[in-house]
């Protein structure tokens, strides 16, 4: 039986500070009746607010990004990073992404956009961070969603793919046949994140949904049903 770790509610961090920026925090935690640490989370704070990012086809601010883009779990804040804030990863990260992109039927699913009704439905998606829109090679939009129940459940194996190339500066792109081994079954049996509604109905207010193979909570959600 494995059991789950519970989530730190704190991080340690150890900075290294010139003395003259030290007596400055010390003066700032008298002088705002604070502690150290509360003098160094206000001011990062401040400038996450105050610096603009680019986030998908808009620009937020950090705050923002890191709110959106934060998950307890690695794999699901590296595919969020790659998918709607690719500037922001560092280069272990943007291993990992070229890791999941060289294998990019196994681990993402893309949708052809071909109109505003398309369009409309994958936005409410992209809202909720379940995917990005693209283009393809071919310059039309795509929408692409990841597969992130197989990412967790081979990210491991990603991992060390991703230092190998860290290391070399090339690699092998990850087969479904090392994937499913690693995984322990076929990535067909992993459930799917994203159910497509089986009926789409489109009007002047916007885009609703209808069908037993919508999942629940976006059923809930698109009738503004509160649980």
């Amino acid at each position: 039986m494995t059991t789950k770790k519970t989530p730190k509610k704190t991080d340690a961090l150890t900075l290294r500070l010139d003395p003259r920026t030290k007596f400055l925090i010390e003066l700032l935690s008298r002088a705002g009746h604070q502690t150290i640490t509360g003098v160094i989370e206000s001011a990062v704070s401040r400038l996450g607010f105050d610096r603009k990012v680019p986030f998908g086809e808009d620009e937020i601010s950090l705050t923002g990004a890191s709110v959106r883009i934060w998950s307890p779990v690695e794999s699901e804040r590296v595919v969020n990073l790659a998918l709607f804030a690719p500037s922001l990863l560092n280069h272990e990260e943007g291993c990992i992404r070229a890791v999941l992109e060289g294998a990019s039927d196994l681990f993402f699913t893309t949708y052809q956009v071909r109109d505003r009704r398309e369009f409309d439905y994958r936005a409410h998606d992209f809202r909720h961070m379940h995917g990005a829109f693209q283009q393809s090679e071919d310059g039309k939009t795509v929408f692409i969603t990841p597969k992130r129940r197989v990412i967790k459940l081979a990210w491991d194996l990603i991992r060390q793919r991703a230092a190998e190339l860290a290391e070399k500066g090339v690699c092998a792109d990850l087969s479904i046949a090392e994937v499913e081994a690693f995984i322990g079954k076929p990535i067909a049996a992993v459930a799917p994140d994203i159910k497509d509604p089986k009926v789409v109905i489109y009007d002047d207010e916007g885009v609703s949904f209808r069908g037993a193979e919508k999942e629940s909570d976006d059923l809930n959600e698109s009738l503004g049903i509160k649980r």
